[in-house]
């Protein structure tokens, strides 16, 4: 103990004894994140993490007990659940070190396996000819959301928030500044994926807005999300993803 208060590593027992659920409410409160993340952490915690772990004393959780509590998840659950449920974990658990509550975070023990999310199958980007076909086969109105997925590589959420100054014909950039995500029965504004706003080259695609028949308008405003294009709306996942992969085929 004497070489730990030398060194500076000392940590009290006593603070070991916190529970797990009382550093989760800190953690939780102190996240810097869109609304639709929140509502995420803090149903894994809900479901998850806390009737696992909640209840326990911060310093009594170990990397096997982790171990098996990922795999149990990843098995009744999914992946996608277990790597949420160890993202929430080991951030509480990281919240705690800092704290000086612990030493080192069980969660990051080279015996315990780091969930990965499902990646789901292959995505395969359309072909020109496909890519026109979509975007010929959506209502006029609807059609330049085809057209800047397929130019640009837009989120489909990316493409529903974008408004008139985003775009630069100048500099011939598309700035990304926010995307619409959904939250329970409402759709919100939120950051683009991981956060960050970016620019995207236009491309010359994006001369298609007179195949679209329609200028760069504040798509949302439309309500776009209520009436997603058939095409669209019937393979969103892999229909969409294709649609904005489109663009790297073509450099």
């Amino acid at each position: 103990m004497e070489t730990d208060v030398d060194r500076g590593d000392y940590i009290d027992p006593r603070a070991a004894k916190t529970p797990l659920r009382a550093i989760a409410q800190m953690w939780l409160d102190t996240r810097n994140v869109d609304p639709s993340s929140a509502i995420r952490y803090e149903s894994l915690w809900r479901l998850h993490v806390g009737p696992e772990f909640g209840r326990r004393s911060v310093g009594s959780i170990r990397p096997s007990q982790i171990e098996a509590f990922l795999t149990r998840l990843s098995r009744e659950y999914g992946k996608s659940t277990a790597a949420g449920a160890y993202l929430v974990l080991q951030g509480i658990l990281g919240y705690a070190v800092a704290d000086g509550l612990i030493k080192v975070s069980p969660a990051k023990a080279g015996t315990v396996t780091k969930p990965r999310s499902d990646t789901g199958p292959k995505l395969v980007a359309w072909s020109d000819d496909q890519a026109e076909a979509v975007i010929a086969a959506h209502p006029a109105d609807q059609r330049l959301i085809a057209v800047l997925m397929a130019a640009t590589g837009l989120r489909i959420g990316e493409v529903l928030a974008l408004a008139v100054d985003d775009f630069d014909f100048e500099q011939h950039v598309l700035h990304v500044r926010r995307q619409l995500k959904k939250l329970g029965p409402d759709h919100v504004w939120a950051l683009p994926k991981n956060d960050r706003e970016r620019q995207v080259p236009l491309g010359t695609w994006a001369d298609w807005s007179d195949a679209a028949g329609q200028d760069p308008l504040p798509l949302a405003d439309r309500r776009f999300v209520r009436a997603l294009p058939p095409l669209l709306r019937a393979d969103l996942e892999a229909g969409a993803d294709s649609c904005r992969y489109h663009p790297a085929t073509r450099s």
